[in-house]
């Protein structure tokens, strides 16, 4: 099966997300950056870098929520 041909328009759109993803990950909004690698992604496909970024901000937020559990088994 053929892949669908990206157009310079998607790729331009797909590296505005990766850029507004970052900013988000550094600025630790980590939902949003989830948002914005996933539409990248989608976009571009064939760019591995946007699923490891992707992959690293779902990472962080599994892990951000991880404290959170503990305490609550802790206040049981």
């Amino acid at each position: 099966m053929a892949q669908k041909q990206i157009s310079a328009e998607e790729r331009r759109k797909a590296k505005e997300h990766e850029k507004r993803g970052l900013r988000a990950y550094q600025e630790w909004d980590i939902d949003q950056a989830i948002e914005h690698f996933q539409l990248a992604s989608e976009l571009v496909p064939t760019e591995p870098n946007y699923l490891l970024l992707l992959a690293r901000a779902l990472a962080r937020n599994a892990r951000s929520k991880l404290p959170l559990r503990a305490s609550a088994r802790a206040s049981r």
